[in-house]
């Protein structure tokens, strides 16, 4: 096997062999090359980039000439990180703090040989041994390699959540825990009771305006959270480090730009959204990247209930032919009262 280094500059040179591999069963739509080809543009952009670290795509060949693996990876060269501010020396997966909930290396068909091919090209070329590979897919190929491979010296797990739609509502109805059950009806009556004639609809079309809506209902939610996490003087002090420290090295990025296919769930009361689930598709599997609910309307559960009743409208016409809808990263509880399976998400940090 050979290693062949391609450079951001050259990354149209990889679209005719990144694309067979990204059909794998362990890749997502953040493995796509329209995903990365939208995060190739933030190496442009970024400031001190050069000094500190730099980008590199990694194509894997077998003895035929044919790419079986590519791993896109940032080197940090020089680097120390205190209480998770920082980053240390080592390399680390492209995508990172970039809206990438599932990373992991790009291959059609796992092949050991070309994750070793990988890391010790990393080891001898840059002098890396430090590894710290984030938001790896519990049970991929990769991952069980990876742990039975090399000495973990540092692993958290996250949760992700996604929607596996059954062959039939009574089927799907059943998975729903009791509370969650409850919890729609009286979200559904108390709508009714008070008149509130809300409406949803899922459109494709993501113009300057919806975006600006969307993100000003977001906004709510984020200053909600941030008011409630920066009560001490260490939280504030820690999230503007953190905030410097980002915007030092990490160009301001708009996903809205991204050059996947884009959905919007909206719920709206009249012409005003209340609430929206928003990301991108593949086929027939849905991610969910951003979701809000307009807080005046948060006593009508407007996003979680209405979100149900489109999903009983699949079932009875589905032109869309839905299968996954994909929380991604979060423990938010909505995830798992529509029916959404925990995934596990792993932070894989290691020496060699």
């Amino acid at each position: 096997m050979k290693i062949n280094e391609y450079t951001p500059e050259q990354f149209s040179e990889l679209e005719q062999l990144w694309t067979p591999l990204e059909r794998g069963k362990d890749m997502t739509v953040f493995q796509s090359y329209k995903w990365y080809k939208w995060l190739n543009t933030a190496y442009t952009k970024e400031k001190m980039k050069n000094y500190f670290r730099k980008w590199v795509y990694l194509v894997c060949f077998n003895d035929h000439n044919i790419p079986v693996m590519i791993a896109p990876i940032q080197i940090v060269r020089i680097g120390k990180s205190i209480k998770g501010v920082g980053l240390d020396r080592g390399a680390y997966f492209i995508g990172r703090k970039r809206y990438t909930d599932y990373m992991t290396f790009i291959y059609n068909q796992f092949n050991p040989d070309a994750v070793d091919c990988i890391m010790e090209y990393l080891k001898n070329q840059f002098r890396i041994n430090r590894f710290y590979f984030e938001f790896v897919l519990e049970n991929t190929e990769f991952s069980n390699y990876i742990i039975d491979k090399y000495r973990i010296t540092g692993q958290k797990t996250y949760s992700s959540a996604a929607l596996y739609l059954p062959e039939t509502f009574d089927s799907y109805y059943s998975s729903l825990k009791k509370h969650a059950k409850q919890n729609l009806r009286t979200a559904i009556n108390r709508q009714k009771r008070d008149e509130l004639n809300l409406h949803h609809e899922i459109v494709f079309e993501i113009d300057n305006s919806l975006q600006q809506q969307l993100l000003e209902i977001r906004a709510q939610r984020l200053k909600d959270k941030q008011n409630k996490s920066v009560k001490k003087i260490t939280s504030k002090l820690y999230n503007w480090a953190y905030k410097g420290i980002n915007d030092l090295f990490g160009a301001k990025m708009n996903v809205f730009e991204c050059l996947n296919d884009q959905w919007c769930f909206l719920v709206k009361h009249e012409n005003r959204i209340v609430g929206f689930y928003w990301g991108i598709y593949e086929k027939d599997h849905y991610y969910v990247i951003y979701a809000g609910v307009d807080k005046e309307y948060t006593w009508y559960s407007p996003s979680l209930s209405h979100l149900y009743l489109w999903i009983q409208e699949l079932y009875e016409d589905n032109p869309l032919g839905i299968k996954i809808i994909d929380f991604t990263v979060g423990d938010e509880r909505y995830k798992t009262d529509i029916g959404g399976a925990v995934r596990k998400i792993q932070q894989l940090f290691f020496t060699d």
